[in-house]
């Protein structure tokens, strides 16, 4: 059980970062489409 319980936070904690870089990335787009439209 302990051994589950250790992967899952670390999925989680996996996640969380994935889910930041994610939204990121995102934003980084949306800027940059953006700027690209201005022209």
């Amino acid at each position: 059980m302990g051994g589950f319980s250790r992967l899952y936070v670390f999925l989680y904690n996996n996640m969380k970062h994935l889910v930041k870089a994610f939204h990121l990335v995102q934003k980084h787009n949306i800027q940059f489409y953006l700027s690209l439209s201005r022209f």
